[in-house]
């Protein structure tokens, strides 16, 4: 057996010895009669009658139940062999559970159920420090509540941005981090790059090799309050933000939760908010500018057609911003060889969302009756990557559910879209002609006065009642080729700037 054999063999036997240790410390902590009493009191809190019932759940708890002081087993089979590539493997796995153990036993050191156990076995044992355990629980409270674990920044990582997506269905803020994260990257390629998002889609943030956790939204969750929601968020916050040790934390949302700003007011990274404006009413504006003081810098993404205005000391105007960059689209030949899509036949996309086809009294199902009127046309009715699924098999329709679907526009002919910030300025900016089918019932987005940017400039169509007579007038249009192609250029002169290198360069320097 060579020396680093022998040497590996060594550290395996300290590693399963350490694995041993850690075992039994975190097999106590759950075990432990400190975790129960700190239940106990947790319980107890609401309604407040029942912190009278205390003492003697407590005294009977004492009489029935012992500590359990079980050794942890460890079942880790003897290693003999004399492979040196094994040896390491299996030295690699073992270092990967004690990891995992340092990181329980640590959380259970600083839980504070485990504390409040703590204090009152200490209590019960002395009667002097009794007498004065409702104060020691009080100040105990107010030192640990905003407090979840500290286990120290994670070695190796010397810079790190967090960017915080607040989705609930939709993939717009999601969306627009993305955008600013993968030029931050191209810009700064040794900067870490982490995730908190409420959207469901962590296979997007995955599939541009950056690392995501999810809180899933408070809508998908059956039973949860408010106020277990934000906790829930804050101390998974507070958490992610003691490991990486953030240059600056990016949050994209229509507003900041209080527990977002509660975890982001402790650390030292730069606070940034990616506030998309186009308010409806001037005191829904109003309320959002308030917000601006919880953050040092707001990031401020423009509306198509619109000029950037001049930053200030607080504000930093960029162009709108875009996933995918004009020369990241498939080419025409090669969406519409992918797709099936025959050469003789127009292309329509449509993103509408949820809808029947079936359906003539929606707008998907109108829309798809009308088209199908027409022989020179193929439609293709774009998919939410997390929505339900749809179910349309037809002969006539083509069902994408990819991300970006901005990536096949090359292909397209045409689009029949909703409003929503991302969907519109893709398609502005990768200059396809679209009509635009604006929601006029939101609270916040003026859905209706962005889609008029691109009627007004040449670049698509709009309706706001859909009939058959309206929207056959409009697909008239999109058919003809004159039309289509004055649209097109239309739609480049409206935009051709992607706000998003804008925002990754606001960033970077922010964390100078």
């Amino acid at each position: 057996m060579n020396d680093e054999l022998i040497q590996i063999n060594e550290e395996i036997e300290k590693t399963r010895d350490s694995i041993k240790q850690l075992r039994t410390i975190v097999l106590a902590q759950r075990k432990d009669l400190r975790y129960e009493i700190g239940d106990l009191f947790a319980e107890s809190r609401h309604p407040f009658y029942k912190v009278f019932l205390i003492p003697g759940k407590l005294a009977k708890m004492r009489r029935e139940y012992r500590v359990s002081k079980t050794e942890a087993k460890i079942e880790d089979e003897d290693y003999n062999d004399s492979d040196f590539e094994l040896a390491n493997k299996y030295l690699k796995e073992l270092k990967n559970v004690k990891n995992q153990l340092e990181f329980y036993s640590k959380l259970g050191a600083h839980d504070l159920r485990y504390c409040v156990g703590t204090q009152v076995l200490s209590a019960l044992n002395q009667p002097i420090k009794f007498l004065g355990l409702p104060v020691s629980l009080v100040k105990l409270y107010k030192k640990k509540k905003n407090v979840s674990m500290k286990l120290g920044k994670i070695e190796g990582i010397d810079e790190a941005v967090l960017f915080i997506a607040t989705n609930g269905a939709g993939l717009g803020h999601l969306t627009r981090c993305l955008a600013i994260a993968r030029q931050l990257k191209r810009v700064r390629p040794d900067v870490e790059i982490i995730f908190l998002t409420t959207s469901l889609a962590l296979s997007v943030v995955n599939k541009e090799g950056f690392l995501s956790y999810c809180i899933p939204s408070k809508m998908l969750i059956d039973g949860i309050s408010a106020q277990q929601w934000n906790a829930m968020l804050k101390t998974q916050l507070s958490q992610i933000m003691s490991l990486y040790g953030f240059k600056a934390v990016v949050f994209d949302g229509a507003t900041p939760y209080a527990s977002i700003s509660a975890a982001m007011a402790k650390g030292e990274a730069v606070k940034i908010w990616t506030k998309r404006g186009g308010e409806k009413t001037a005191e829904i504006a109003e309320a959002r500018r308030k917000m601006e003081d919880q953050f040092d810098l707001v990031i401020i993404p423009g509306e198509a057609g619109q000029s950037v205005p001049k930053d200030d000391q607080k504000h930093r105007y960029v162009n709108s911003i875009l996933y995918l960059d004009k020369e990241e689209l498939w080419t025409r030949e090669d969406v519409r060889t992918y797709l099936k899509i025959p050469k003789d036949k127009k292309a329509v996309y449509i993103q509408l969302g949820a809808g029947n086809i079936n359906d003539t009294d929606s707008d998907l199902g109108l829309i798809v009756h009308e088209l199908r009127k027409r022989d020179d046309i193929v439609m293709i009715i774009g998919e939410s990557l997390i929505g339900k699924e749809m179910k349309i098999i037809e002969e006539d329709i083509i069902i994408i559910k990819d991300y970006p679907n901005s990536k096949f526009f090359n292909g397209f002919d045409f689009a029949i879209s909703a409003v929503g910030y991302n969907s519109f300025h893709e398609m502005v900016y990768n200059c396809l002609p679209a009509i635009f089918l604006p929601n006029m019932n939101t609270k916040t987005d003026d859905q209706y006065g962005r889609a008029m940017i691109a009627e007004n400039g040449g670049a698509g169509r709009v309706i706001t009642e859909l009939t058959a007579e309206t929207f056959n007038q409009c697909v008239d249009d999109m058919c003809d080729e004159e039309k289509n192609a004055a649209m097109r250029k239309a739609a480049a002169k409206i935009m051709d700037v992607n706000g998003a290198i804008e925002a990754a360069n606001v960033i970077v320097e922010a964390m100078k």
